[in-house]
């Protein structure tokens, strides 16, 4: 574990160092056109671009490989490609999930959550145990349905818990825990049964990745990473990245800038 963690720590060290001196350190390996602010990973390296109601998916190489729209439902709001297999996308005027391959063809008919008693699902995630986390406007909760679309678990109710009426605008689900970012807040962590657990004091986070222990985060131009075991922030504060966004996955750094994301080995 702490030898993980020092690997992913070596990733932004590297991610200073190419901002703040030599771009030749590093092996450029692919090129893609980005209009968005930021782009997903997934843990073999794939890029995929959301944009309005399509998602395309790029190989670490950029070669353009799959797309899909769904006319019918209207923008993507919320997506989740940390399965490969198993790609999730939230439609929120619908309040429909969809679950796409890795081919970005649909496996099943698009998820309807009205007919889940859930109401109106704000974001949702998957889970890696085969179902779906939705937080609903309706009963303040964050709901966990297995994959056979039964209610399993529920959180308690958010804004008694955080105080707030502020409601999550991400979720993402790993090594067994449920990290959800309320902007006013911080990012909650719940276990796998919906109860929570602590708060990490990292507010107005859209997006961010989980290793280990590490949340990894790109801010003010920065990447930066905390240690909710060790409540140690890394110190990244002196240099800043060239870029709009950037995310590290797989040995490589991924850099958004100018309408480009551009990919490093």
């Amino acid at each position: 574990m702490y030898l993980y963690s020092m690997k992913i720590f070596t990733f932004i060290l590297i991610a200073i160092y190419f901002s703040a001196s030599s771009q030749a350190e590093l092996k450029k390996t692919a090129e893609i056109n980005c209009s968005e602010k930021t782009f997903l990973t997934d843990h073999m390296g794939n890029v995929y671009i959301v944009s309005g109601k399509n998602i395309i998916k790029y190989s670490h190489e950029g070669e353009k490989l799959y797309e899909y729209s769904n006319n019918r439902l209207g923008n993507i709001d919320a997506s989740d490609v940390s399965d490969p297999l198993r790609i999730m996308l939230f439609y929120h005027d619908f309040n429909q999930l969809v679950f796409l391959n890795k081919e970005l063809a649909e496996i099943s008919e698009p998820i309807l959550i009205d007919d889940l008693g859930a109401g109106q699902a704000e974001t949702a995630c998957a889970s890696s145990s085969g179902g779906f986390w939705i937080y609903s406007s309706n009963s303040q909760q964050i709901l966990y349905f297995n994959k056979n679309l039964e209610q399993v678990y529920q959180s308690e109710n958010l804004s008694a818990l955080t105080g707030s009426d502020e409601i999550p605008v991400f979720m993402t689900e790993q090594n067994g825990m449920l990290y959800v970012s309320i902007p006013e807040n911080g990012v909650l962590l719940f276990d796998q049964f919906g109860t929570y657990f602590k708060t990490i004091p990292i507010k107005n986070l859209h997006s961010f990745q989980v290793f280990d222990n590490e949340l990894v985060y790109f801010a003010d131009n920065r990447l930066k990473a905390y240690n909710y075991q060790l409540l140690e922030f890394s110190d990244v504060s002196e240099l800043t990245i060239e870029s709009d966004y950037a995310r590290i996955q797989n040995n490589r750094l991924f850099v958004l800038k100018e309408n480009k994301i551009n990919a490093y080995e």
